[in-house]
């Protein structure tokens, strides 16, 4: 598998292309020391299985690469990796549109499993709140839930969630209370056995069937 790394900081870079050749199964690793490097390389090899991007670049940061990323290639998965692992900083890059979350804080074998998950077209993201920052994914009632098991009306939430929209504004678009939306919410969250909005986001753009449904 070939594999693009964008990162600012060139000996992360060494370290990181020696790891994902040696333990991510990476026949070839693509670097980029920035946003436009990456997009021009995107551009010029259309074989690449996944896009690793520092969050904190200069000038292009990572979310908008991802962004970018994303409208120039759709079916590359891309993931976000940082020193920080606040629950924002996750929020931001999955509503950018990456499919995992990894923080650079992860030693080796966490670092090596958060990749397969991704690569098994499963997303992933930090436990929040934890010192090692491993990355792990949502339990199985979210991945078994099925966009039939929501309401029309809870399937316009969620996918208004998708976006990144809060409560105020999915309120203003779907001409309803604020309190009216926290009650869906809520219903969401217990339909997909999920605890917060980041797992919940992860479920519906890692769930069987979701894409086509809410994004």
């Amino acid at each position: 598998m070939k594999f693009l790394l964008v990162d600012d900081h060139p000996m992360w870079r060494q370290g990181m292309v020696l790891f994902l050749r040696g333990h991510a199964a990476a026949t070839d690793v693509l670097e980029a020391a920035s946003g436009l490097e990456a997009l021009d390389l995107v551009e010029r090899h259309d074989d690449l299985a996944l896009a690793l991007v520092d969050l904190d670049m200069r000038g292009m940061g990572g979310l908008e690469t991802v962004t970018r990323l994303r409208e120039r290639r759709p079916g590359l998965r891309s993931v976000v990796l940082s020193a920080s692992d606040r629950q924002d900083d996750v929020w931001r890059s999955l509503s950018a549109g990456a499919c995992g979350f990894i923080s650079k804080s992860a030693d080796p074998q966490e670092m090596k499993s958060a990749l397969g998950e991704v690569m098994g077209g499963r997303p992933c993201v930090p436990t929040l709140g934890t010192p090692s920052g491993a990355a792990v994914v949502p339990g199985q009632a979210s991945r078994a839930a099925s966009p039939c098991s929501l309401t029309l009306r809870q399937q316009e939430v969620m996918s208004l969630m998708c976006r990144g929209l809060p409560n105020k504004s999915i309120a203003q678009e779907l001409s309803l209370t604020e309190k009216t939306v926290k009650v869906h919410v809520g219903a969401i969250f217990k339909v997909l056995g999920v605890t917060n909005r980041t797992q919940a986001v992860i479920a519906a753009r890692g769930g069987a069937g979701w894409g086509a449904a809410l994004l």
